[in-house]
Formats: structure tokens, sequence, C-alpha cells
């Protein structure tokens, strides 16, 4: 009987520490001394999920990824999908997000709007920008095409305004004769 117990903690994000469970027999005399078994309980801290198209309804690979095409002289394009998302199964907010830049070719003809702000690939930019009601900073790294995003005055960032501001993020490439490529 004593073998076939067993401990299990469901929660998502079980809380770090030991838990007991006391033996003492009684022979109808007398108690026998306490035999304790010590559980430690140490909590993993699950990795959030990025994804630019979670249902993958704009087809194309399903890897999380997103495509679609930017035509020459055309309007703006939505680099990911209306539910773009971070999740994370044991957290309701991100401390830093970092966008990367690759393929640029045609620097300051290429532009990423993000929280309404844009970014064109040939110059160092920093603004703080209102999505939901968080005031996000982005910094922009030419040299390096990264963006990083965290949350003005510091702390975390929700993730519905997270994922709010990542499915509104635009491509254009004003560019006479783009250069093609992805």
């Amino acid at each position: 009987l004593l073998a076939g117990i067993l401990y299990q903690n469901t929660a998502a994000e079980p809380t770090d520490g030991n838990r007991t469970l006391s033996l003492v027999a009684n022979d109808g005399t007398a108690d026998s001394n306490t035999a304790v078994a010590t559980i430690n309980v140490n909590p993993t801290n699950d990795p959030p999920v990025a994804s630019w198209d979670p249902d993958n309804s704009g087809g194309g690979a399903d890897d999380e990824g997103f495509e679609t095409t930017f035509t020459e002289g055309g309007a703006a394009q939505n680099v990911g999908d209306a539910d773009s998302s971070v999740v994370d199964p044991d957290d309701t907010a991100m401390a830093t997000l970092t966008l990367t830049a690759a393929g640029i070719l045609d620097g300051a003809d290429e532009i990423f709007t993000i929280g309404g702000s844009t970014f064109p690939q040939n110059a160092d930019k920093s603004d703080t920008v209102t999505v939901g009601g968080t005031d996000f900073d982005i910094a922009y790294t030419t040299a390096t095409g990264v963006f990083v995003i965290t949350k003005n005055g510091g702390g975390d960032m929700p993730l519905a305004d997270i994922n709010t501001l990542l499915a509104g993020i635009l491509y254009q490439n004003t560019a006479a004769e783009p250069t093609d490529g992805n």
C-alpha cells in the first residue's frame, strides 16, 4: 500500500518548495516514530511560443511563419496574419521582444511600420508607441537589423497588447523599382 502512494501537481506553474507526507503507524497500544517523505517541487519555465500565423490561414509552410507578397507601387503589407501572437502557458506578459530584419536591399525605401511609427531601414531610430494600454519603447539598429521592444518605464508587456502590436506590423518598399528578393 505505502509503495503505491503517488504525488502529482497539475498546476501550470507549481509553487517552488517542499511537500511532505508524514506516516505514523499504531499497533493498538503505541504510535511508531514519524516517518516523513519529502517531495521537492522544482517548477520549470515553459518558454513562450511566437507565431506570425498560428492557424496557418495564410498558407505556405506550417512553421509559425507567414508569407505575403509586396508588389511595386502597392500598399503596405502586413508582416503577419491577424492572429499573430506570443503565447506562454505560465506567463501573461513578456519582458522583451526582438525582431530582426534581414534581406534589406533598398535601405531608406524599405519601411516597417510598428504601432503607427515608421522605421526606414537606413537609419537607427527609437520611438515610443501606444498599443492597447501599453507604451512600447522600440529601438531599431540598422547595422544589425534588430528591433528591441520593451515596456516604457520598465516592467512586463501584457501578451494581449503584444499580440495587437504584432498583428499590425506593416512592410512597404517605396523604391521606384524595388530590388527583387525575399
